[in-house]
């Protein structure tokens, strides 16, 4: 289901939409790809004396989206394990999105992923027929979706996507660097080479031996020396194989590097890395410490731990601003986190709050976890979370209960 361009006069322009270019070539407009948020924009293009300009489809009928109808239905749903409902007493602004967007959204998600996976099959296999076209079509679809619901991502990207531990790697890298490029307001231009070069940061790995890809404890010197080739190897298959843009192949081939020199394989370090490569960067230390996606990513870490971590690394590794935009992003307590709230019960982070962020929402289930599921948005309650519960002992998978989460509210979406 792509999403297409539609041409509008200027006239009909409104807050909220996303400009992608102007009928009139090289018109300067900073706020291209970014949704409009000021008046004053709008003024500055028809100040340039443009008659029309381009816009999502799906934008062209904004003025007539009501957005505030958040009703929410009693629904029962039991998954592989613990059982989560929703609770009609709940406002409905406790919850982030209208379960309706979000079945909308995660059907738009789920269809561009199916893509994704199919590409990186091809494009392993040295196969280019369609993969450039096919990543194109579904990025754009991404990145419609990241321009307007730029959280929505970050809440169901890892949900229920069927693939290889390499294809979720690259698609959840891709989610989280594309929601973090866009919050640090880089152009719908960049977000498309972010984009491609997160699905295919990796691609190298094709060529290290099996033994290493699978390895479930820390590498030995000669295991490292050989694992950190893959940027090199990734840029070498996507620029002479593949004929991938230099754009992204620069990015795959920097990705691990870091500001303080401390990366490979060429241990560059400050501006001789670009901006767009740190973003790919940071987002797949983010991923490996929480999901254990990547390669060398054995030791999976609590969220709340490589928050921490994250931090740790602000300004050295990695650019501050982006770091501490990533953490505004996953929220001090990233979704699925395990914690303990001050009223005894054991809970799972379902959604962040970035207004408040140590108040996100949870899934509670009572004292040693041992009641029924219940929602609470915390920064509506006098309850707050005490500590991260870094040993689960209460034998809740979080990503059972998440996924659980999202299923009961994309069954509300279609009542």
């Amino acid at each position: 289901m792509p999403f297409r361009i539609e041409k509008i006069s200027v006239q009909n322009i409104k807050l909220g939409m996303i400009i992608l270019k102007t009928e009139q070539p090289n018109i300067k407009f900073p706020e291209f790809g970014i949704p409009l948020t000021s008046s004053l924009h709008i003024d500055t293009l028809k100040s340039k004396k443009n008659e029309h300009v381009y816009i999502w489809k799906e934008d062209a009928d904004i003025s007539k989206k009501n957005q505030t109808d958040l009703s929410l239905i009693t629904t029962e749903y039991t998954g592989i394990s613990h059982k989560v409902e929703l609770n009609p007493t709940i406002t409905a602004d406790s919850y982030k999105y209208n379960n309706k967007i979000l079945q909308e959204v995660f059907k738009i998600v789920e269809h561009s992923k199916a893509i994704f996976i199919e590409s990186l099959t091809n494009i392993r296999k040295l196969d280019r027929r369609n993969t450039i076209a096919n990543f194109s079509k579904a990025i754009e679809n991404i990145i419609f979706i990241v321009r307007k619901y730029p959280y929505i991502m970050m809440d169901i990207h890892r949900y229920k996507t069927i693939g290889t531990v390499e294809d979720i790697h690259a698609i959840n890298v891709m989610a989280i660097s594309l929601t973090l490029a866009h919050e640090l307001k880089f152009n719908t231009t960049s977000l498309i080479t972010i984009a491609m070069a997160a699905l295919l940061h990796d691609i190298g790995n094709t060529r290290l031996p099996e033994r290493l890809l699978r390895k479930v404890n820390a590498f030995t010197d000669e295991e490292f020396t050989v694992m950190r080739k893959h940027p090199e190897w990734g840029e070498n298959i996507l620029s002479r194989h593949l004929y991938i843009p230099d754009e992204v192949t620069s990015i795959v081939s920097l990705h691990h590097e870091r500001l303080d020199g401390s990366g490979y394989p060429s241990r560059s370090h400050g501006n001789f890395i670009s901006k767009e490569a740190l973003i790919v960067g940071l987002a797949e230390d983010f991923d490996n410490m929480v999901s254990g996606g990547g390669v060398c990513s054995y030791n999976i870490l609590h969220g709340t731990e490589a928050i921490k971590k994250l931090y740790a690394d602000a300004g050295k590794k990695f650019p501050a601003t982006d770091v501490k935009m990533l953490i505004k992003i996953v929220g001090i307590y990233p979704l699925e986190s395990l914690v303990k709230l001050s009223d005894g019960s054991v809970a799972v982070v379902c959604e962040s709050n970035q207004a408040t962020p140590i108040q996100p929402r949870v899934i509670s289930y009572g004292v040693d976890a041992k009641d029924k599921a219940q929602f609470i948005d915390l920064s509506k309650t006098a309850i707050t979370i005490l500590s991260p519960i870094i040993d689960n002992i209460y034998k809740l998978e979080t990503s059972i209960v998440m996924k659980n989460y999202l299923n009961a509210r994309l069954k509300e979406g279609t009542k």
